[in-house]
């Protein structure tokens, strides 16, 4: 599927079924969509993109860059995922639905601790505190 300037296959939803995420085809760049807001977290997608796009700005290390943010058709989208992926979002009853493209982070297990505290260092000294540090937050 293209969104925006980019070409996304293979999405996948997250353990909660309130995300899908791919890879496009070059391999650099993610594309979250938001189906369901999840009601612990404290920002919506579009907020989320603003704190990125503002540690972007910041010069900061320790971020992705966020390339783009935007909504795609919930019928449009629905047509190209496979079964489960397809089921959820026919489910929402929406016409639209969030996404962020960023760059691509590939999960490694090679962070250290002091990594993560200058990490939090940097982004709180722009203004931005992380408060659900978990492995699958971390990146």
């Amino acid at each position: 599927m293209q969104i925006g300037d980019f070409i996304f296959e293979d999405f996948e939803l997250n353990a909660r079924k309130q995300v899908l995420g791919s890879r496009d085809t070059t391999g650099k760049y993610f594309v979250k969509i938001e189906i369901i807001h999840n009601p612990n977290k404290a920002q919506t997608l579009a907020q989320e993109y603003n704190i990125i796009k503002h540690l972007n700005n910041a010069g900061s290390l320790s971020c992705p860059t966020a390339h783009s943010f935007g909504s795609v058709e919930t019928d449009a989208l629905a047509e190209v995922l496979s079964d489960e992926p397809s089921r959820v979002v026919a489910s929402t009853n929406t016409e639209r639905l969030d996404y962020i493209i960023q760059d691509f982070v590939p999960d490694d297990d090679g962070y250290s601790l002091a990594d993560l505290y200058l990490s939090m260092l940097e982004q709180k000294s722009l203004g931005i505190y992380q408060g659900d540090l978990k492995p699958a937050n971390l990146r």
